[in-house]
C-alpha cells in the first residue's frame, strides 16, 4: 500500500504540474506578469512569464490532498506515514504568497526579509523541533542545547530560502537544484529503510519535475520568487522536522 501511495501522489502532482505550468505560463502573459530582459543581468531573448512557481504550489497542494485521502482511507497500512503540520503548510503557503506578491507588484529587500523572519518565527514557534542530530556515516549523535535550537532554525530557514532565491537566476537552475536535493534525500530514506517522510518528498518531486519541464534552457516560464522561496522554505523545514536527520543533514 505504502508503495501505491508513493506512485500515486508522485504521478498527481507530476501531471498536475505539467498541466498547470502551461495554464499559468498563458494567464501571465495575458497579465503582462512577466521578466523583461535588460542586456545585463536579465540575459533571456524575449519577456517570460514568472509565475511559474503557483503551478508548483499548487501542484504540491494537490498532492498532499491525495496523500491525506489515502491515509483516511487505509489508517492501519498507511499509520507510519507523516504528513506536513497545518503549521507547514499554512507557512508555506504564506511565504508563497509573498513571492507571488513580490513578483507581480514588488517588494523591497528589507519588507521581504522582514516577512520571512515573521513566517520563519511563526513556524519555529509551532512547531517541534530536533534537540538532537544524528550523523550520516554512523559518526553518532550531536546534541543542541535548547537555548541555541530556535535561533538556528529561524537562521537556517531565512538562510535557505534566500539561497534558492538567489539560485533562480539560470534556467533550470534552483527547480534542478532543489530535484536533486529530494532525490538525494529519497535515496537516503529508501536505503535506510526509513519511509515515514518519503510520501511527501516524492510528491514534491513530481511537481519540481512537471515545472522543470518547460524551466529548461530556454526557459518559457521562471518560477519566481512565488517558487523559489516556496521550495527553500519546504526543504529547510522538512530538514528541521523530518523523522530522521541524518539524510536531512547530508
Amino acid at each position: 500500500m505504502l508503495y501505491v501511495l508513493l506512485a500515486t501522489g508522485f504521478l498527481l502532482s507530476l501531471f498536475a504540474s505539467l498541466r498547470l505550468t502551461p495554464a499559468v505560463l498563458r494567464h501571465a502573459a495575458l497579465r503582462d506578469w512577466v521578466d523583461t530582459p535588460d542586456g545585463h543581468r536579465k540575459i533571456h531573448h524575449s519577456p517570460t512569464p514568472i509565475i511559474g512557481g503557483v503551478a508548483i504550489v499548487a501542484a504540491f497542494l494537490l498532492g498532499l490532498v491525495c496523500l491525506s485521502v489515502f491515509k483516511l482511507l487505509f489508517p492501519e497500512a498507511l499509520e507510519d506515514v507523516s504528513l506536513p503540520s497545518w503549521a507547514t503548510i499554512l507557512c508555506g503557503v504564506g511565504i508563497a504568497g509573498m513571492g507571488f506578491y513580490d513578483d507581480i507588484k514588488g517588494l523591497s529587500f528589507k519588507t521581504k526579509f522582514l516577512f520571512q523572519i515573521a513566517i520563519s518565527t511563526l513556524f519555529v514557534a509551532t512547531t517541534g523541533l530536533l534537540s538532537e542530530i544524528s550523523l550520516p556515516l554512523g559518526f553518532g549523535i550531536v546534541s543542541i542545547p535548547e537555548w541555541i535550537v530556535l535561533p538556528v532554525a529561524l537562521l537556517w530557514l531565512v538562510f535557505v530560502i534566500n539561497a534558492f532565491n538567489l539560485l533562480d537566476g539560470m534556467d533550470g537552475l534552483a527547480s534542478g537544484v532543489a530535484l536533486i536535493a529530494l532525490a538525494s534525500l529519497s535515496a537516503c530514506y529508501l536505503a535506510m529503510g526509513v519511509l515515514t517522510d518519503l510520501p511527501v518528498v516524492v510528491t514534491l518531486a513530481g511537481a519540481v519535475i512537471g515545472f522543470l519541464r518547460y524551466n529548461f534552457n530556454p526557459a518559457k516560464v521562471f518560477m519566481g520568487d512565488t517558487g523559489s522561496m516556496f521550495l527553500g522554505f519546504m526543504l529547510g523545514s522538512y530538514a528541521l522536522t523530518g523523522a530522521t536527520r541524518a539524510p536531512s543533514l547530508l
